[in-house]
């Protein structure tokens, strides 16, 4: 059997940055494959198509598959692959750097191999997380004492915000649904954030072994990283979800922790954040760190502090495409009042939101039987959302991405088999035939 031909791999300077990226996509029952550049995701429903490039970090469930093919162009791509299970992270996978440099793992080995300096990192993350309070002169252990204290307050506050019960935390490994719904939204946080922490350390070349908070596990880093922003993002979107609906508890827990870590910007931050640990005196500078760090010129950048919240992607930045198949005069007419015609059957321009959707209630009405597209930027995660008219191929919302599902093709029944003497039959018996 052959094997797919591929393009030659990517460089580091070809491929997204982990700031640029979804955070993380969560797949469960379902077979995941690849098709060109493309992630697949087949279940009985279809088959969804994920760029893999834009992944930061894929959640495997249970009843997941998956084929060498999709491990192969995920590690070209540098995402991190993450087996999770119903009580927790199962396994840790990690494709190529976006760094090809040493400079970041010699710099992490250095402060943990010395006790007094893994000791003030240790600290540092504390006040990260902590900023009102001054752990100067704790040991580790009184500082994982400190933290445990601080959590317990953070459950108790966010109980009273939100208003949902909370009789402590409590979960049994291995059964997921025995948890009350906070603490069964509480566990798929923490999971996201594992994965997030662990795709945001690997890209940047940090040492998954070599923690300072937590010691004594391969990827004792990871939670120290993934901690940091625990009472900040990860267990307020737990109590939100939770104070909003007991439903589906899970699912809604990504959703709206992807929506915080995409409104905060949690990857840049995440990426500052280990710079400013692991190499404190460049990050004191304020310069754009890592321009010097990478053999082959990749900035691994850590950009200057700035109080600017992110453009929305609205006004100037919004963007309408419209593509038909069938285009009616009359619809023509319509459409390039407000759209720019660059071929046939292809439109684009900058409506408004309202003029948007008047557009493609037009579109949906008059375009006959031929197929239609609206595509648009959005202020989510991708950038942009779509809609079809009349496809085979419809839009899927998971769990707040929106992907492409193609259906199976349904295959024809056998014709019956036809009764009575084949001509084969007919000649093995009776002889005859060409001579």
């Amino acid at each position: 059997m052959g094997t797919i031909k591929t393009r030659p791999r990517s460089s580091p300077k070809e491929l997204p940055q982990i700031s640029d990226r979804i955070s993380f996509v969560y797949l469960e029952r379902c077979t995941v494959h690849r098709d060109a550049g493309a992630i697949t995701a087949e279940d009985a429903e279809g088959t969804t198509h994920i760029p893999s490039a834009t992944i930061g970090t894929l959640l495997l469930g249970p009843g997941t598959r998956v084929t060498h093919q999709a491990m192969s162009v995920l590690g070209e791509c540098g995402a991190s692959v993450v087996w999770v299970g119903e009580h927790g992270v199962r396994y840790y996978a990690q494709g190529h750097g976006l760094t090809r440099s040493a400079a970041l793992a010699e710099a992490h080995a250095d402060r943990w191999a010395n006790r007094r300096t893994r000791l003030d990192t240790a600290r540092a993350m504390y006040r990260l997380r902590f900023p009102r309070e001054d752990p100067a002169g704790l040991t580790r252990r009184q500082l994982l004492g400190r933290e445990g204290d601080r959590l317990k307050e953070c459950y108790r506050n966010e109980a009273k915000r939100t208003g949902v019960p909370w009789h402590g935390r409590h979960y049994t490994p291995g059964d997921f649904a025995s948890g009350d719904p906070i603490n069964q939204a509480i566990t798929a946080a923490a999971q996201c954030m594992y994965g997030v922490a662990h795709a945001v350390s690997a890209a940047v070349g940090c040492i998954p072994a070599l923690g300072f908070v937590h010691s004594g596990h391969a990827h004792s880093f990871i939670p120290d990283i993934a901690d940091l922003y625990k009472t900040e993002v990860a267990i307020p979107a737990a109590f939100d979800t939770v104070a909003e609906d007991d439903i589906d508890v899970g699912s809604r827990t990504r959703r709206a922790l992807r929506n915080r870590i995409h409104q905060d910007r949690l990857l840049d931050r995440c990426v500052r954040d280990i710079f400013g640990l692991l190499l404190p005196d460049t990050a004191a500078a304020g310069a754009e760190t890592a321009t010097s760090l990478s053999t082959d010129s990749v900035k691994l950048r850590t950009r200057r502090r700035s109080t600017r919240r992110p453009q929305p992607r609205r006004g100037p930045h919004l963007v309408t495409v419209i593509v038909l198949t069938n285009c009616p005069a009359a619809l023509r007419g319509f459409l390039t009042r407000w759209l720019l015609e660059i071929s046939p059957g292809v439109f684009i321009g900058r409506p408004s939101a309202r003029i948007r959707d008047l557009l493609w209630d037009e579109v949906t009405q008059y375009s006959g039987k031929g197929r239609a597209l609206l595509a648009h930027t959005a202020d989510t995660e991708q950038g942009f959302t779509f809609r079809t008219h009349d496809h085979a191929w419809h839009p899927t919302d998971h769990e707040g991405l929106i992907l492409i599902n193609r259906p199976k093709p349904r295959l024809s029944p056998k014709p019956p088999p036809t009764t009575g003497w084949s001509k084969a039959a007919k000649r093995r018996r009776f002889g005859g035939g060409p001579k």
